[in-house]
């Protein structure tokens, strides 16, 4: 009797509660490249992906919450981005004669995914080294899924390319303008030092996406400082350092 006066009384007391203390609200920011007609497909911290529609032709676009960079694949007649995991953005290309083609664009260079014996591919997400999409075969005359795995080139460390922080500063925070790093397969990892050696892979102060800013222990004195940026894949390889000097007026 005990047990059932006291379910009743909690279906009661969250009966009661108002439905907002559960519901998540958001706020919407338009995603508009260049006033040209955009779609946003996927997002990875603050980066998002998509395509536009300019000139009679598709555009995939990378968006970082501040500048848009414009994403085609050479050669191709049409570009569409639609998933992104942290540096590594996945989608799809038609050539001359329309037909769809999967790629993998590590930041620098595009990689063409096609699924062995398809006459088309394309790719939709990425999580870590794994892609999935679908694939057309004249043979069966459907579109079915894949899931693509890496099978090589686990023991390439990522590279950082770009590393800068805003100087002087007044602040033991300083602001992180630009972090960018590459790698054959995926970055899974990002960190900002003070010390020009190289963290441990399992440390637990890596994070999954590009850090906006870096704070000096509370001891810190003014004067000249340099900050060191460290990247590591999903193999535990971690990149060499790029380093950044930063002015403190304390």
């Amino acid at each position: 009797m005990k047990k059932v006066l006291i379910q009743a009384l909690i279906i009661l007391i969250l009966g009661s509660i108002p439905y907002s203390v559960y519901a998540v609200e958001y706020a919407f920011t338009p995603i508009d490249f260049s006033d040209a007609t955009t779609y946003a497909y996927g997002i990875s911290g603050r980066n998002i992906v998509g395509t536009y529609y300019e000139d009679a032709s598709n555009h995939g676009f990378l968006y970082n919450g501040k500048t848009y960079t414009t994403l085609d694949v050479p050669g191709a007649s049409g570009t569409y981005a639609y998933g992104i995991s942290g540096t590594n953005i996945v989608g799809y290309y038609e050539d001359s004669s329309n037909s769809m083609h999967g790629f993998l664009y590590n930041g620098k260079t595009y990689t063409t995914l096609d699924v062995p014996g398809a006459d088309q591919s394309a790719a939709f997400g990425i999580s870590g080294r794994n892609i999935v999409g679908e694939y057309y075969a004249d043979y069966d005359g459907t579109w079915n899924g894949f899931l693509a795995t890496p099978t090589s080139d686990t023991s390439t460390p990522p590279t950082v390319v770009e590393f800068s922080v805003s100087s002087p500063s007044t602040s033991l925070t300083v602001s992180i303008t630009t972090f960018t790093a590459i790698d054959s397969v995926a970055v899974t990892g990002y960190m900002v030092t003070t010390s020009a050696m190289a963290p441990s892979a399992k440390s637990t102060k890596w994070s999954a996406s590009p850090p906006t800013s870096f704070t000096f222990p509370s001891a810190t004195k003014s004067g000249t400082k340099t900050l060191y940026a460290w990247t590591k894949d999903a193999d535990g390889n971690v990149s060499k350092s790029l380093s950044a000097q930063v002015i403190l007026n304390l």
